[in-house]
């Protein structure tokens, strides 16, 4: 809300008043109180604003702050290392795990399906003789599955016994006949499930047999998908601790036979869901594996109560920032006669705390439901919780690492690339909005026009993660050539439409970006001879404003060593006169 300008002279003259029972005239000088109130705010200021190696320099200050982040930072990545290594080889082991079953279950299975998803090597039958083949293999596999696995594989019964097998089919009712385009099909989808009952023994086996004496029929042109269900049991071992000890799982497996697109192929696709479950074992830790045990557990703890220190000290720098900027204020507006700039307060609220605050509060959750799953065997990987927990973890250590960047702030070489992103980010993200705008509309109209002549833009997201390695410079030769179609308008529509994005994306807008980017270092290395910029600075430097209302006298503007005790006389006189007209209109309202 704007201030009256009538009644800035009075509040201006009640805070000088208010700090002294003395004539006016010696408040302003050198002995004054806001002469004395001016010097401890610049004292205040300039403590505040100098970075941590300047008080060590100058002030001999240790850098307690600097030393307790770094030996902080160093903890927290050993931890992370420590739980990284051991979490890699964890999924190692169940990545080959989930392989080794495709290879068992599924016939003619190779790595090359999943190894490369760029090649689209789809794993699936093409005929009806290849799809009940399949599923012989599969029931086949299921129950010789203890005379030939290498894992410790078993069946979900408590007798030893095979559980059967549960086949179940969804498929459009009705008909349809391709020779005459007839097409005689209901939208609503039949299920009909069929129990497999398997034996010891089912060389064979054989699922036309089963379907034909279960008097039921698939009709593949109307069958939308199937699937196999079983269930195993499986113990992984690995080493004897508390932490790496046996592992019991229940797999639920599903054999996925897709049929929705209907385009000649069914693709089959094995999903395993694990469920892991308390190993009945008798106690096999050892005194130096329980060990092991606690050391982690002290390691996470000890993390945690090291957060919370860098959370409350953090905290209290900003509280520290908070009261400086309320003091600092009203005594700009009584110093200088101005408002200070909303962009200027910020400059008190420091957001390099504020991140590692961030950093903190996610370490002390993680590290704490870090402690809790461990505790309780939880799976490590399986658990969506678990993985919020873990995703916590890994940005609080990455906050982290940013926050340890504002104590080289005054080194110019470390500085130049925060202090260049901050002047150029408020220009650098307009147009960076602009510019994700303009992808979008690239990538729906590639999507669009081009899906049924270019595979890599056959669905919306390959077609937005093509356009965006081609800015990147990867694989524009294979984008051109991937065009397939007879007609010669198709091919130069795309290449025009490519071209043209190449043009615009590759050259103009990250040229542009880099030169907002350039245009902010520029700026940067401008005021490297020290000019203030700031109220603040200009503060600092002992630099002064002319107060708003004021009108100053010749004898103002005289030599720098006479400057600032003619400005402390100017203020006097004007403070002096503004007051007396104050008194005489409050005198007459009375």
């Amino acid at each position: 809300m704007e201030m009256d300008p009538e009644l800035r002279p009075l509040l201006v003259a009640t805070e000088t008043l208010k700090y002294c029972c003395v004539d006016l005239e010696q408040d302003v000088t050198s002995s004054g109180p806001l002469y004395v109130r001016r010097e401890e705010l610049h004292a205040k200021l300039n403590d505040y604003f100098m970075s941590t190696f300047d008080k060590w320099s100058k002030k001999r200050l240790f850098p307690f702050n600097l030393c307790f982040q770094i030996v902080f930072f160093f903890i927290v990545t050993c931890m992370l290392y420590w739980y990284g290594s051991h979490r890699s080889i964890h999924l190692k082991q169940h990545s080959e795990m989930v392989m080794a079953l495709n290879r068992v279950f599924l016939k003619d299975w190779s790595q090359d399906y999943t190894s490369d998803p760029s090649t689209n090597q789809v794993y699936g039958v093409y005929t009806v003789p290849e799809f009940f083949e399949n599923v012989d293999h599969v029931v086949k596999q299921y129950t010789e599955l203890k005379s030939f696995g290498f894992g410790s594989y078993g069946y979900d019964s408590e007798n030893g016994t095979i559980p059967p097998v549960n086949f179940c089919s969804f498929q459009y009712e009705g008909d349809l006949n391709p020779d005459q385009f007839y097409i005689g099909i209901k939208s609503s989808i039949e299920k009909r499930c069929l129990t497999i009952p398997v034996q010891n023994s089912t060389s064979d086996f054989s699922f036309v047999k089963f379907l034909r004496s279960s008097n039921y029929s698939l009709n593949f042109g109307t069958l939308r998908h199937a699937h196999l269900n079983f269930t195993l049991r499986m113990v992984l071992i690995n080493h004897f601790s508390k932490t790496d000890g046996p592992e019991c799982y229940r797999l639920n497996l599903k054999v996925k036979y897709d049929n929705s697109k209907y385009d000649g192929i069914i693709s089959v696709l094995m999903k395993i869901h694990y469920t892991r479950t308390v190993c009945n074992m008798k106690s096999i830790v050892d005194d130096g594996d329980n060990l092991y045990y606690m050391l982690r557990l002290a390691l996470n703890i000890f993390v945690i109560v090291l957060s919370f220190i860098s959370l409350v000290m953090c905290a209290v720098s900003l509280c520290r920032g908070v009261r400086l900027l309320l003091e600092t204020v009203p005594f700009i507006e009584l110093f200088y006669g101005i408002d200070l700039p909303s962009y200027e307060k910020l400059d008190f609220i420091d957001f390099w705390h504020i991140m590692t605050m961030c950093g903190d509060l996610f370490i002390i959750y993680g590290c704490y439901k870090k402690i809790e799953f461990e505790r309780n065997n939880i799976e490590i990987f399986q658990d969506l919780i678990y993985g919020y927990d873990i995703i916590a973890l890994s940005f609080g250590y990455l906050l982290k690492t940013l926050g340890i960047l504002k104590y080289f702030k005054s080194l110019p070489i470390y500085n130049i690339f925060t202090l260049t992103m901050k002047k150029a980010s408020t220009s650098a993200l307009k147009f960076l909005s602009f510019s994700v705008i303009l992808f979008c509309g690239f990538s729906i109209c590639g999507w669009i026009a081009f899906a049924p002549f270019n595979p890599k833009f056959d669905t919306m997201s390959s077609s937005s993660e093509s356009l965006f390695s081609a800015m990147n410079g990867d694989d524009m030769i294979g984008t051109y050539t991937s065009i397939n179609t007879d007609y010669n308008f198709i091919w130069w529509i795309f290449t025009i439409y490519f071209s043209f994005f190449l043009l615009i994306f590759l050259y103009v807008a990250t040229g542009l970006l880099g030169a907002l980017i350039a245009d902010g270092y520029e700026v940067v290395k401008g005021v490297k001879d020290g000019t203030p910029l700031t109220t603040v600075q200009i503060f600092l430097a002992r630099e002064d404003y002319i107060p708003i209302d004021f009108q100053a006298p010749e004898f103002l503007f005289g030599s720098c060593q006479e400057q600032e005790s003619n400005y402390f006389k100017a203020i006097f006189i004007w403070l002096k006169n503004r007051c007396s007209s104050s008194v005489k209109v409050s005198m007459n309202c009375n």
